[in-house]
């Protein structure tokens, strides 16, 4: 992240690092002007710099999901001081812009970007996977006021996160149509590489009653 980003409207300005054919992965992202009918420009910072858009649309409400690069300044139109991948969300209802903000995420890289009804709802659901050294998924549902919020993660102690990490993070379709949340941990065995690694998976699944992810289960393997 250090040193000057410069922009090349011809070329990508972020490609990913895994490959598979849902949102970011795999896709090499340009700059872009628009989120439907949306001029980012009137809505985005000058330090903002936007490459993904994705839109959940319930009822009279439009919210817009904005992956944009984030800098601490800009010194010319086409050079930026980078400080990070982020996410900003607008709303609309009706014609009108009723929330604008940022989530200040500041990730290296945006590993994923998609909607999806994740619970089996009927409504889809706002998915990011922002990376560092590990990876961090969050997921954002629409309420009955137009207001994206964060579905929350419980884990074995009856703790709450908005978030679930881990060194890989996939989504699992269940037979009831929601989507379970796998992570998985890795960690030496011994003093050495050569012991092995001992890795652990958590699985959360979703309880429609609480309105949340919760820890179901743990599984520890060594490779």
């Amino acid at each position: 992240m250090d040193g000057t980003f410069r922009i090349n409207e011809a070329e990508p300005v972020y490609r990913a690092r895994h490959h598979d054919n849902r949102g970011l992965r795999g896709i090499e992202s340009h700059i872009i002007s628009e989120s439907g009918s949306l001029k980012l420009d009137q809505y985005l910072p000058d330090t903002e710099v936007p490459f993904a858009s994705n839109i959940v649309d319930q009822g009279g409400c439009r919210v817009h999901f904005i992956v944009v690069w984030r800098a601490l300044s800009r010194t010319s139109k086409v050079s930026y001081d980078p400080v990070g991948i982020d996410v900003r969300i607008v709303t609309e209802v009706g014609s009108r812009v009723v929330s604008n903000r940022s989530e200040n995420l500041s990730f290296l890289s945006a590993e994923a970007a998609y909607t999806q009804d994740i619970y089996g709802g009927g409504q889809r659901e706002y998915v990011f996977i922002g990376g560092d050294n590990s990876e961090h998924l969050y997921i954002w549902t629409i309420n009955e006021n137009c207001s994206p919020e964060k579905i929350a993660f419980e884990d074995e102690d009856g703790e709450t996160s908005d978030e679930a990490t881990g060194k890989e993070i996939s989504l699992k379709r269940q037979a009831n149509g929601s989507y379970a949340v796998h992570t998985k941990m890795s960690e030496p065995i011994g003093t050495g590489a050569k012991d092995g690694w001992s890795v652990t998976e958590t699985i959360y699944t979703w309880d429609a009653s609480l309105k949340r992810y919760k820890m179901t289960k743990t599984i520890t393997s060594r490779s």
